[in-house]
């Protein structure tokens, strides 16, 4: 995902919400933050630059599905299949791979829609193989045809020229799928090192796949403080995908007492 700093905004309006949508993921009030990505949506409404329309979207898809809201996110992805094609493409921030996407981990489209889209997007123009990976596989569930990671081993996905935290955390849980725990550890670390600044949503994901990481390596210590760590930041969204994953993780792992919640 080619992706730039959300806090690049076309007019002071819109700078103001991004800049409160931020505040709000990070001051763990996502379900306020589901508010203001609708109204940043709405207010670059009438503009037709990609990047501008596509990244309150993504971060909207993104939030509503984590947060447990499936249907409004698979509608609102639905919804963006139809009118992204139409917005002027932005090398900053490619929508023909990740609206599919949103759209396929949605229920938007089946596997076999994403796989043509897929297909489309990678031959529409050449890319470094780390672009292609990170894009269109990594971090997805398996839908036939994958890709092996195109990072050697010990190295950083850095052949992609921006890796933002969304970019660490596919790379982190494409490469512990294929056994690569290290690597995946070293990829799930600096996601979480990461910006809050490129986006909200990214910062997310970046602490889950940490957490599922961690988990899948058979590192239980550093799997169960960052399951709490969730739990802490997700405790007043009930709803919340992660939240379920890490009550039911911590309970499975017999974590401490010391990481239980009080």
């Amino acid at each position: 995902m080619k992706k730039g700093d959300v806090s690049v905004a076309p007019t002071p309006d819109v700078a103001r919400v991004t800049d409160e949508y931020r505040m709000a993921v990070l001051g763990g009030e996502p379900e306020r933050a589901i508010d203001l990505a609708q109204k940043w949506t709405a207010a670059v409404a009438s503009m037709n630059n990609g990047r501008y329309r596509g990244d309150p979207l993504v971060e909207l898809i993104g939030l509503l599905w984590e947060l447990g809201h499936a249907e409004d996110a698979r509608t609102l992805a639905r919804k963006s299949l139809r009118e992204y094609p139409a917005w002027a493409e932005d090398e900053m921030f490619d929508l023909r791979i990740e609206i599919p996407r949103l759209a396929f981990i949605t229920g938007a489209i089946d596997a076999n829609e994403f796989r043509r889209l897929r297909h489309e997007w990678i031959h529409r123009r050449n890319r470094a193989p780390v672009e292609t990976w990170l894009g269109g596989f990594a971090g997805l569930p398996e839908v036939g045809a994958e890709m092996d990671p195109p990072i050697a081993t010990g190295e950083y996905a850095q052949d992609w020229f921006s890796m933002s935290e969304e970019s660490f955390s596919r790379a982190a849980i494409g490469l512990i799928r294929v056994g690569r725990a290290v690597d995946a550890i070293k990829h799930a670390d600096a996601a979480e090192r990461e910006c809050l600044a490129f986006s909200p949503i990214g910062y997310i994901h970046a602490h889950v796949a940490a957490a599922k990481v961690h988990d899948d390596a058979g590192d239980v210590t550093g799997a169960c403080e960052r399951y709490a760590a969730l739990q802490t930041f997700f405790a007043r969204s009930t709803r919340s995908l992660a939240l379920r994953l890490s009550t039911t993780r911590m309970r499975e792992l017999s974590c401490p007492q010391k990481f239980q919640k009080q």
